[in-house]
């Protein structure tokens, strides 16, 4: 009785955005080591592939409503709402910066769905909102998209003996 409680109070304290990555962690079986090429039960993925899964099993759940409880399914539907749409128009067709747009593209499965978490406990509802979101988040995703190439390159030199 008192690990229930415990457990109650842990997920009542979570943020949206957090009970969705949640979520979305546990349904599609994605651990921190996770890569789109391994995730279980999809055999060999692209990015863009996992990608599209994930966001499609959103859209699925909000489509039928006998698909995951109540509780589960608003979660999903905030999540199309919002962050969905907005990955939709500005990440996967090119809208954003194009080295945000890279470095977005080439996120972890772990990564991709705290970002769609991140995207909700910001209030982003609309692709407006999520256009401005992308734009304040734009200088970290360029040092990091910049820092991660410098380490490519670092290795390759490395590989190569230079």
């Amino acid at each position: 009785m008192t690990l229930m409680a415990t457990e109650t109070k842990t997920a009542t304290s979570k943020t949206l955005g957090q009970q969705l990555a949640d979520e979305l962690r546990r349904q599609f079986r994605i651990g921190t080591r996770t890569r789109w090429s391994t995730m279980r039960g999809f055999g060999r993925l692209s990015p863009e592939d996992g990608r599209e899964i994930v966001l499609a099993g959103i859209d699925t759940c909000i489509e039928d409503p006998d698909c995951l409880p109540a509780d589960v399914r608003e979660l999903y539907r905030l999540a199309w709402r919002g962050p969905v749409c907005s990955w939709r128009h500005h990440v996967e067709t090119g809208r954003a910066d194009l080295s945000q747009t890279l470095y977005l593209r080439d996120l972890s499965p772990w990564q991709f769905i705290k970002v769609l978490g991140d995207m909700l406990d910001a209030n982003v509802t609309n692709t407006g909102e999520g256009e401005r979101w992308l734009e304040a988040r734009r200088d970290q995703d360029r040092a990091a998209w910049r820092k991660a190439e410098d380490a490519r390159q670092a290795r390759w030199n490395r590989v190569l003996g230079r």
